[in-house]
């Protein structure tokens, strides 16, 4: 008989290192931080619950306020790989991390962030990654949708730069935050977010050759990259925004 796989506690995130976050001594919270990044990065995210990230949820929203702290960039490197992360969990649990993360109002948080001119960069370009894994856009005319879209174009450009003198290699590439994707897969995957979404965000995804990206990479060795280019290169059948390329392509 089929059953699904027993849930699992996650003791470590809930609650011991999340009650260190609230710790008045920096090094104690810094240290937090540095072991939830590692354990949602080795966890099996099948196996936990959607509730077991609610108040790490709630530490999260209180220590990136200040920009400008330690604390701060860890925490949105969490918030980032926690954006890719989930998607591995059981489809019900999945959605309802979607659904706190909402109710936390952690993506209008991350969209200030983004959008603060004294954010450092590193924090911008996280931010940038989650906005967009975390689907926080609701339409092209969102501030940030834009912004990112354009910087996603500008780092995979930087990033095709330097796999043509590092060719990729799935045993040396470096992941992002340590246990996530790597920059490509990472770049691609919010690349492609919004390419079955309506029809005004997979234009502006067209206008940045967001199609052509797609075919460059469909018989990519990585199996994230060929899922992204897959997701990219469906938008030659929409009839409308895929029209002028299946004219100018003989598609």
């Amino acid at each position: 008989t089929f059953s699904l796989p027993e849930f699992r506690s996650n003791r470590l995130i809930i609650p011991d290192l999340v009650q260190q976050l609230k710790s008045e001594q920096q090094s104690i919270r810094l240290s937090a931080l540095d072991n939830i990044l590692k354990e949602i990065g080795t966890v099996q995210m099948e196996l936990c619950r959607a509730e077991q990230f609610s108040e790490l949820f709630d530490q999260l929203s209180f220590l990136i306020k200040d920009i400008s702290s330690p604390e701060a960039e860890k925490s949105v490197s969490i918030i980032e790989l926690l954006s890719t992360q989930h998607l591995n969990m059981v489809i019900f649990e999945c959605q309802q991390l979607l659904v706190i993360f909402k109710e936390k109002q952690l993506g209008k948080l991350i969209k200030e962030i983004y959008q603060n001119e004294k954010t450092p960069a590193l924090i911008k370009e996280s931010a940038a990654y989650s906005i967009f894994d975390w689907v926080t856009i609701e339409n092209a005319e969102d501030p940030c949708f834009k912004p990112i879209l354009d910087f996603l174009q500008e780092k995979l450009k930087s990033e095709e730069d330097r796999l043509e003198l590092h060719p990729y290699n799935s045993e040396t590439e470096q992941k992002r935050n340590k246990y996530g994707l790597t920059t490509l897969e990472s770049i691609l995957d919010a690349f492609c977010a919004y390419s079955y979404d309506e029809e005004n965000l997979k234009k502006e995804i067209c206008d940045r050759e967001g199609i052509q990206i797609g075919i460059r990479y469909i018989d990519h060795p990585s199996a994230k990259v060929r899922v992204s280019a897959t997701c990219l290169q469906s938008i030659i059948t929409d009839q409308s925004v895929g029209s002028e390329f299946r004219k100018n392509n003989d598609c």
